[in-house]
């Protein structure tokens, strides 16, 4: 029998709640079969239909991401694991709502167990409904006048900051990158974000339920990335980025909506985009916060939009857990996103792992756990001499904060030098560095973490916009992720050779797409001559495009 696709199967139990959240049970199937009928795949596996009559429950899709995105993220992930020798990937368009058809109680984990004797289960994931709190614990000033609080940013000068002085006094404040926020709430009001182009995602509304400390969070985040540069408050690390676009992970139409919050960002996001994940998962208790992709689901969400180009940023979270203890082998062995994971570091030259950080080898990076300017009251209600809150004319939207921290402050200031380090790569080469690429980028150039966990170096803006500079725009193509090959003959009436240089790895592939941009065909290539038939192609131009874990390299075909 084939291997069946791969199919996540979401099971939505709604209990009463003031938020209304919702406990959810996954359930992925092995690969590879796609479903003719999605509004109906029970009478195309008769062992799950059987299951579905015994039970009284029902199947309805469950990610609502357009045609056009899903086949793009799927082609991306196909391309992925082919270039790793993996068969899976992570296939979208097969994830699935099973609601309850009637009003009976359902024991999940009986239906758990009859689900995982079909051979064509891959796994089940029950995720809890219970979520835990965040990571942390341009225009005219309003009146009365607000101070400047900038220099309070030492964040973003040199070590022990990440040096954002540096690319700004070279022009470059992420023009050109969008970003995103996902968490529980912000205040896009605040005089030094109101007048920037910031904005929670249309149809959304924070639920009215919501902590207020929880709003102060979020707009402390917002602060550190995207305040206005206008001479009061502080300044957002990439305040010149296209726009940034808040997805709230509770809201007032839906209740509990993470991984609604997710696909959403993910849906309007574009290759080079930054996502920010300020949320934490239960652990192996409900005391362990750990990072937010610890749920299976949100990990399979995160490595399609890192296969497509969309830079995930991620807590590490807050509870000083070792994710390479014994008891986080299953999360580790889910294998790379290709999140960027942030650990909590000392506002210092030591750069120490804070008490409260997450560690091991999954974490990537630090920033600031500490001592952290920003916008909103965050931190007013903390002990009297532990940080400073300021408020002009007793308006919360002229409130700031010097108490911003844990993996929440630190996280932010991370996905600003991507946003920031992404916009000039793009200036210069009108493309993009993966994920993959600006991740082991800011590790090679950052500053060595000191004592504590494995929590990885700090970024320095400085090397890395150098090493951008003497490794991707003025090396030798063998050097450079600016590469070539030979395509022969072009024009061609039917069949391609594709020559591929030696400095590709043998873990490449060529792929062939349209002019709209449409995948055609996927080959796994090696280095030397490969040949591409494409008889069967229509007369038009198209792009043949070959790719590894390294290089990206693009050339166009005539076909007659």
């Amino acid at each position: 029998m084939k291997r069946l696709l791969l199919i996540i199967c979401l099971i939505a139990f709604s209990f009463a709640h003031a938020q209304k959240e919702k406990t959810v049970f996954y359930v992925v199937f092995e690969h590879t079969v796609s479903f003719t009928n999605t509004e109906n795949i029970l009478d195309e596996i008769a062992e799950l239909k059987a299951i579905a009559e015994k039970y009284n429950i029902g199947f309805k899709l469950g990610i609502h991401l357009s045609k056009n995105k899903k086949k793009h993220l799927e082609d991306c992930s196909k391309k992925a694991a082919l270039r790793k020798n993996k068969e899976s990937y992570t296939k979208l368009s097969n994830i699935f709502i099973v609601y309850k058809k009637g009003q009976e109680t359902l024991d999940v984990n009986t239906l758990k167990s009859e689900l995982e004797k079909l051979e064509q289960v891959k796994y089940c994931y029950i995720s809890i409904g219970k979520t835990p709190p965040p990571p942390s614990l341009a225009s005219g000033d309003i009146p009365p006048t607000t101070d400047d609080f900038s220099a309070n940013q030492t964040y973003i000068q040199s070590n022990p900051g990440v040096n954002m002085q540096y690319a700004w006094d070279k022009g470059y404040s992420g023009a050109g990158i969008s970003i995103a926020d996902i968490e529980y709430g912000m205040n896009p009001n605040h005089e030094d974000l109101a007048y920037t182009n910031t904005a929670i995602a249309t149809g959304l509304t924070i639920s009215s339920a919501l902590d207020p400390a929880w709003i102060n969070h979020g707009t402390a985040v917002a602060g550190i990335v995207y305040a206005a540069d206008n001479g009061f408050g502080i300044t957002g690390m990439a305040h010149s980025a296209t726009k940034f676009t808040f997805y709230p992970e509770f809201t007032d139409e839906e209740g509990t909506y993470r991984i609604q919050a997710i696909t959403r960002a993910i849906e309007e996001s574009k290759k080079g985009d930054v996502i920010i994940f300020e949320m934490q998962a239960f652990g192996l208790t409900e005391l362990d916060y750990v990072p937010a992709e610890y749920d299976k689901i949100v990990w399979e969400l995160t490595k399609a939009a890192s296969d497509s180009g969309i830079t995930i940023v991620a807590a590490a979270g807050n509870g000083n857990v070792n994710l390479d203890a014994d008891g986080y082998k299953p999360y580790m062995e889910y294998g790379d996103s290709g999140a960027i994971i942030v650990g909590g570091g000392t506002p210092d030259t030591a750069h120490n792992k804070v008490a409260s950080s997450n560690y091991g080898n999954r974490v990537n990076l630090q920033g600031w756990s500490e001592k952290v300017w920003s916008i909103s009251k965050h931190g007013h209600d903390y002990p009297a001499g532990t940080c400073t809150v300021t408020i002009f004319g007793e308006d919360d939207n002229q409130a700031y904060t010097s108490c911003f921290r844990g993996t929440s402050s630190a996280t932010p200031i991370i996905a600003s030098c991507i946003a920031v380090l992404q916009g000039y790569y793009h200036s210069q080469t009108q493309d993009y560095l993966t994920p993959v690429q600006i991740r082991d980028l800011l590790i090679s150039t950052g500053i060595s973490q000191g004592s504590g966990g494995h929590i990885g170096p700090l970024p320095d803006m400085k090397a890395a916009m150098e090493k951008v500079d003497a490794d991707y725009l003025l090396s030798t193509p063998s050097e450079s992720y600016i590469a070539n090959f030979i395509v022969s003959p072009n024009p061609t009436n039917g069949t391609i050779n594709v020559v591929i240089p030696e400095y590709f790895s043998n873990n490449n592939s060529i792929e062939v797409y349209n002019a709209l941009g449409q995948l055609i065909t996927l080959t796994k290539g090696v280095t030397g001559i490969n040949s591409i038939d494409l008889s069967r192609l229509q007369p038009g131009v198209y792009i043949v495009q070959v790719t590894d874990e390294k290089y990206i390299a693009t050339k166009r075909v005539v076909k007659r």
